[in-house]
């Protein structure tokens, strides 16, 4: 008796809502997966391709979205043997260009410091802590006053960065910095807690942080921040291994593209001056 097959695209989503799938990835899934419905295994191969090809004008991430989606299903169908291949496997994912990264220059860089030093002592101490450390915005945000040891012999910082890797980072005693977050941290009135807090007395949000930021230094981000400080401790030290551990980069990889920035950033301060 003949037997006919069963909607594929029915059962892996049914699966995926039965393993704890959100309806709103649900119907991600559903939108990027619609010309799959009803089709017969020998005819998923060519309709998963010709959906892929619909987003070609797509961005970036939404190119990426849909061919995650894609393989994921490719690799449900794979596992269940209802295919013998992954239709996916033979279309290349799409990557961004490997942009370096983008520093702040010099004289951009004097206007934002002389913003930041008439803020009040809440910002002033956060974004110099962004500037002088080098931190991410999320690492300044997930910040707690006991994460900091300033009356020790060496002050130091302890950072929790990506994937919860912890970098201590030692701050000088005889920086601005070190004076602003001494006073700063004395006011607060308790000793465990976040260290940037909100009017409404609890953390102080990533969104805020970064609407504060545009205020300050609008045009910029508190990323290119970060990407100054490396170029300027690559440039200063020619130690990407140093670099690595002050950033909290996984790969050195990741790091050494400083070294092509900072040569960048030469040429562009040479033009600069040239110019001037």
């Amino acid at each position: 008796m003949f037997k006919p097959e069963p909607n594929y695209l029915t059962l892996y989503l049914e699966e995926l809502e039965n393993s704890g799938c959100s309806p709103k990835t649900l119907k991600c899934y559903q939108s990027f997966l619609k010309n799959i419905d009803d089709k017969k295994a020998a005819e998923i191969p060519v309709a998963m391709k010709e959906a892929y090809k619909g987003y070609a004008s797509s961005s970036l991430a939404t190119k990426n979205t849909v061919y995650a989606t894609l393989n994921a299903f490719g690799n449900w169908m794979l596992k269940k043997k209802y295919l013998s291949a992954n239709p996916m496997e033979d279309i290349r994912q799409p990557k961004a260009p490997d942009r370096n990264p983008r520093a702040i220059l010099s004289q951009d860089m004097e206007e934002i410091n002389k913003r930041i030093s008439q803020l009040g002592l809440k910002y002033k101490v956060a974004f110099s802590l962004l500037r002088d450390m080098a931190l991410r915005a999320s690492e300044l945000v997930d910040l707690n006053v006991e994460s900091f040891e300033l009356d020790a012999d060496d002050p130091y910082v302890r950072i929790k960065g990506k994937g919860g890797k912890v970098r201590i980072l030692p701050i000088s005693q005889k920086t601005e910095l070190y004076s602003d977050l001494v006073t700063y941290i004395g006011a607060l009135g308790y000793k465990r807690g976040p260290l940037i807090m909100s009017d409404r007395k609890c953390r102080e949000s990533y969104r805020t942080i970064l609407r504060k930021f545009q205020e300050v230094a609008p045009g910029f981000t508190p990323h290119m921040f970060r990407h100054t400080q490396a170029s300027k401790l690559v440039q200063k030290t020619k130690n990407t291994k140093l670099a690595q551990e002050f950033l909290g980069h996984a790969s050195l990889a990741t790091t050494q593209r400083y070294l092509h920035m900072t040569d960048a950033q030469y040429k562009s301060d040479i033009r600069e001056f040239l110019e001037g």
